[in-house]
């Protein structure tokens, strides 16, 4: 849902003055039949407290973080104090949202207390804010709840018309409403003795002083670890310990429920689900007040509470296991560290006495409980990765900040807390996880709706599960997995542009890059053809459908450096668009050998520690041709030459025929979810048959790589003539009737460089110079002043006239192309 803020003109002064402001979402739980509306903190985006002042912020700032896309919620939201005289009467399903009439009870209610009311976010009920005292006696029933502190309400500014608009004293209204609506007939002494189990003497002391007489009982030790969140005398069970304190804070209230709901809120025990959930905080307070035989009498010397097992209820309690653990709250830091929190003025005050050291290991212990954050620690770097939205990032950090911040407050978070965080996990075993472990199985793939089964999806199967933890994936496709998806435009520009020859291969290989975690076939593509020809929005597609953080483009030569070889690590893919001879070197040939020949190898980050891994991600290069590598292999290294899958990229486009938007319709969301699946198809063949279709052997890869762009000593003797003459042309007009007579000769031309230097070196003589005005005019340029061409060639003015002349780029690809 959505929830349009409140504006300045819908919201008392009274609210919107008070630094009580806070954003909600809903949030659906498994233990509950509708979401929850949780609170948010606007400053950090985590989740706020109703009992925890860092998490609060300024209206002004509430409704920008609502209407900013940082911070996902839907609705703002303001916290009742126990200082601001400030009571919220929320009435439920107390209004018809379609006609707006009000039930008679809800506009008796709304009469009486005479304040500012609004509609509430369902439609169908409202709340009154006004200024008073709540009274003693509880403060719910049926559909009436009223509150004063430690709650928040969800604030919609939708005014209910004839009802003022400021927050008004109405505390004799309310005493009367609460009388009437909430203590109902329970006050009434006609009532048989012994009928109804009556509460104890009012207790008209201090929270502290009745909080130190509880601890100082009978059962003090018991109540002194349940009220610091200590579950441990009832197994970790949270739901039992919940129970067992507020029956030592009934004992010692005299049966207020009221005041001791407000303290059990102060407790280390209080965690979303008390905040959230009024049903849950109901029922254990009727259990709790149900098992209370007797109550604190100040003028007697009673030690607390009789013990009783809890209901069976309670007992069982254990479905919503993300609430069922510690949340990361300032109040569970205080409960954690022992300490008395009313010797304070504050929780922030309570905790700036602990050591850096000592909040650290108190907020790593919480964290460990908590289902808020997920962080493990890799046992062979040291490096920390933090599970978000599906996947394991290695952003361990990160999230110490954000969870320090959350835990300990603002003014208690430091650098130096972090620093200390990142010791104690890397001292931690439990969040230790090998470097084997990090990473999905291969034949499954995590993409946006969930985890992908490849085998499952390729046999027209069930495919997909959500995401989990223990998955371990370490990389997400940004492509949402639909079976019925086709890609018709991209499957007919990869039959125009790829060799007829090598089409199943092509696609082949593009699923071999779903394989993830493994490298059952140590291969590389190697996509050759110059210039204008669709290599680069082949790569650019397939880059898109992998997603450009879990790609990389490393040049050959980048690969001598330990910090390359380690950005490797975890990568699905690395994609390079100019595999030239420049980009190459001995050290990097050495090395691209090993990352492709399923060799385990050794990376090192910058100011990290070097660490091993067994390399997976696969290698799709792209060249205008073949690069000479003669000074680094020879024809003998089978090492490299059986490495090599290549692929001509024959077509050329020229400029009136390219399409400038085909790039972006095939990177759509619907288009890349069929070239997923296209992909799938191309990894079942591969799999199913245990190697690429028509792949070359070493000898034919070594001869075809070796010998491509030959043609041109071929084309230099048979068609090149000194012609004094001869009118001036620049390299790049000589390079384009090159290209022309390859295309009519179905040969492979090589790179420009190469012909220039080539024609150059020639033993006729072309008259190379630096400085020569083609056809006359324009700027100087390299080029010829007595290149003659003979034979069948094409004329350079045909050229021309095509449009076939060369305007300096590389590599453009056919998203310029139709």
């Amino acid at each position: 849902m959505s929830t349009s803020a409140p504006t300045d003109l819908t919201v008392p002064s009274t609210l919107k003055e008070r630094e009580q402001w806070i954003c909600w979402r809903e949030e659906e739980r498994d233990s509950q039949d509708k979401p929850t509306k949780v609170p948010i903190n606007p400053t950090a985006g985590d989740y706020a407290s109703a009992t925890d002042a860092d998490t609060w912020t300024t209206f002004e700032q509430a409704r920008e973080a609502h209407a900013g896309a940082r911070v996902d919620t839907d609705g703002l939201g303001f916290v009742f104090t126990d200082d601001d005289l400030l009571v919220g009467v929320d009435l439920d399903d107390a209004r018809d949202p379609e006609s707006g009439n009000p039930e008679s009870w809800a506009e008796d209610i709304i009469d009486r207390l005479e304040s500012f009311t609004e509609v509430s976010p369902s439609g169908t009920g409202y709340h009154v804010y006004l200024h008073g005292i709540l009274p003693d006696g509880g403060n719910r029933k049926d559909g009436v709840e009223i509150y004063d502190q430690s709650r928040f309400f969800t604030v919609t500014g939708d005014h209910v018309d004839g009802t003022p608009a400021t927050v008004n004293q109405r505390n004799d209204a309310l005493r009367e409403v609460h009388a009437d609506y909430v203590t109902g007939d329970e006050s009434d002494d006609s009532s048989p003795e012994g009928d109804t189990k009556r509460p104890g003497e009012h207790v008209d002391i201090s929270d502290q002083q009745l909080l130190e007489k509880a601890k100082n009982a009978e059962y003090g030790d018991e109540f002194t670890r349940l009220w610091r969140g200590d579950t441990s005398d009832y197994g970790g069970d949270h739901s039992k310990a919940d129970y067992h304190l507020l029956r030592h804070l009934l004992f010692w209230t005299g049966g207020d429920r009221s005041r001791a709901e407000r303290l059990f809120g102060k407790s280390g025990l209080t965690r979303p689900k008390w905040e959230e959930r009024a049903d849950y905080r109901e029922r254990t307070l009727d259990a709790a007040e149900d098992a209370i035989s007797n109550y604190y009498d100040p003028n007697a010397n009673t030690g607390g509470p009789e013990h009783t097992d809890p209901p069976e209820w309670v007992e069982k309690d254990t479905a919503d296991t993300h609430d069922s653990v510690a949340s990361l709250t300032p109040a569970n830091v205080v409960a954690r560290a022992g300490i008395a929190s009313d010797d304070y003025d504050s929780l922030s005050g309570a905790i700036d006495g602990l050591s850096d050291r000592e909040k650290a290991a108190i907020v790593w212990d919480l964290l460990t409980e908590s289902n808020e954050y997920h962080l493990r620690v890799h046992r062979e770097t040291g490096r920390l990765y933090a599970y978000d939205g599906g996947v394991w990032l290695p952003e361990g950090e990160r999230t110490l900040r954000h969870a320090g911040r959350q835990a300990l407050g603002s003014t208690n978070y430091g650098k130096n807390v972090v620093t200390e965080l990142k010791e104690q996990a890397r001292a931690d075993p439990r969040a230790e996880v090998d470097g084997d472990t990090l990473g999905s199985d291969p034949g499954v793939l995590a993409v946006e709706n969930g985890l992908l089964n490849l085998e499952a999806a390729a046999n027209g199967d069930d495919a997909l599960r959500p995401l989990e933890p223990e998955d371990y994936a370490l990389t997400r496709l940004p492509v949402t997995y639909d079976p019925n998806a086709t890609a018709e435009e991209w499957e007919a520009t990869v039959r125009e542009v790829v060799e007829s020859e090598k089409l199943d291969l092509f696609q082949e290989y593009v699923g071999y890059t779903l394989h993830r975690g493994a490298m059952p076939y140590n291969r590389a593509l190697l996509l050759v053809g110059d210039g204008a020809n669709g290599k680069s929005t082949v790569l650019n597609t397939v880059r898109a459908m992998l997603g450009a953080d879990n790609t990389r483009s490393k040049a050959i030569h980048d690969l001598s450096e330990p910090n390359h070889v380690a950005d490797l690590h975890g990568a699905i893919a690395n994609i390079h668009a100019d595999l030239s001879e420049g980009a190459l070197s001995s050290k990097g040939v050495a090395r691209f050998k090993e990352l492709t020949g399923g060799d385990t190898v050794e990376g090192r980050r910058l100011y990290e520690e070097s660490f091993t891994f067994d390399p997976t991600a696969k290698h799709l290069y792209a060249a205008n041709s073949t690069p000479d590598v003669s000074n680094y292999v020879d024809a003998e290294d089978s090492a490299w030459w059986r490495r090599w899958l290549v692929v001509h990229f024959p077509q050329y486009f020229p400029p009136h025929e390219r399409d400038p938007e085909l790039e972006d319709r095939l990177t759509t969301d619907e288009s890349l979810s069929g070239v997923l699946n296209w992909a799938i198809d191309g990894w079942d063949r591969l799999i199913e048959q245990g190697g690429f279709t028509n792949a070359d052997h070493t000898g034919e890869t070594r001869k075809r790589w070796v010998t491509w762009g030959e043609n041109v000593e071929a084309f230099i003797e048979n068609h090149v003539e000194n012609d004094p003459d001869a009118e001036n042309l620049s390299t790049s007009e000589a390079y384009d009737v090159y290209k022309a007579w390859c295309r009519e000769n179905d040969e492979d031309p090589i790179g420009r460089r190469k012909f220039t230097a080539t024609l150059r070196d020639a033993p006729v003589n072309v008259g190379y110079t630096k400085s020569v005005r083609p056809h006359g005019t324009g700027t100087p340029t390299n080029g010829y002043k007595s290149l003659g061409f003979s034979g069948a060639v094409p004329s350079l003015e045909s050229v021309l006239s095509e449009g076939d002349g060369d305007d300096g780029t590389r590599n453009t690809g056919i998203g310029a192309y139709n």
